[in-house]
């Protein structure tokens, strides 16, 4: 599965600056490696950047790295900019946080939901005055119908 990210194909992956890249996200400008002398550990740097450790081991981020791809590539999903925290509040109120470790990338402090079939992604779009943009996704449009009652909170399909 490959919606935001593409994985290399093993017998292409090659050693850049001392990294193993196994991953590169859908514009080739973030890229994923790990250490072959240490295939656990994770490394992730811009194109043009230094490698950076990230914070979970190999087998944390491709569990998460799944979670990160059905959310994008689900047949059924929404989107609302603009969202206030009390609407986050209202639409999180019964999910479960997925407990990312502190990655870098899309951007730095997102958040994903788990309700049941259902996943949601919220990211802040403004540090100052506080605004968020949720993804969610779900395998049918019926999932949806609790969310989609909540007030105040205009959603795109």
């Amino acid at each position: 599965m490959d919606f935001t990210t593409w994985m290399v194909a093993p017998e292409k992956i090659q050693l850049v600056d001392g990294k193993a890249i196994f991953m590169w996200d859908c514009t080739g400008d973030w890229r994923w490696g790990f250490d072959p002398d240490s295939p656990g550990r994770v490394f992730d740097a811009e194109r043009h950047a230094s490698w950076e450790l990230h914070s979970e081991e190999m087998d944390q981020f491709l569990v998460h790295r799944t979670v990160w791809e059905v959310l994008h590539s689900a047949s059924t999903r929404m989107r609302a900019t603009g969202v206030s925290e009390s609407a986050v509040a209202a639409i999180t109120a019964s999910a479960e946080e997925v407990q990312f470790g502190a990655w870098r990338w899309p951007v730095p402090g997102y958040r994903i939901f788990m309700q049941g079939d259902v996943l949601i992604q919220v990211v802040c779009d403004d540090d100052e005055d506080p605004e968020w943009d949720v993804d969610i996704a779900a395998p049918a449009p019926a999932a949806l119908a609790d969310i989609l009652a909540l007030p105040d909170v205009e959603w795109r399909r």
